[in-house]
């Protein structure tokens, strides 16, 4: 009953804290050995969730060996990694090393290109 609760509340805060009428559909990533990997929690029609995708969009290119993975607080199936990673508020970046290790975990929040090069030129 607690985590029916707790996932009402991750979504109403959700909800409230990315909504926006504008759409935007992205393929969840998977990542493949011998990557780093940054977890995208976001909400697809959420206005700062859309900006910091729009970011991310505009340099992972230049990164090959970069796996981004979006995580959707709309998606069910992607609850278990918002409990696993401690993620209540969106947009949030999670990277992860090539062993899947927290590189580091991002404050909720729009995040810039420079702020996210940084910690990806650090692993």
């Amino acid at each position: 009953m607690m985590r029916k609760i707790i996932v009402l509340v991750l979504i109403l805060f959700s909800l409230t804290a990315c909504s926006t009428s504008s759409t935007s559909s992205n393929p969840e990533t998977d990542m493949t050995k011998n990557q780093s990997q940054l977890l995208f929690f976001w909400l697809p029609t959420g206005a700062p969730c859309q900006e910091q995708d729009r970011i991310l969009q505009s340099f992972l290119e230049e990164y090959p060996n970069l796996s981004l993975e979006y995580v959707d607080a709309t998606n069910e199936n992607d609850r278990e990694k918002f409990y696993q990673y401690g993620v209540r508020s969106l947009p949030t970046l999670v990277l992860l090393n090539k062993t899947g290790e927290i590189q580091k975990q991002f404050s909720p929040g729009i995040h810039s290109k420079e702020e996210i090069v940084t910690e990806l030129s650090k692993i």
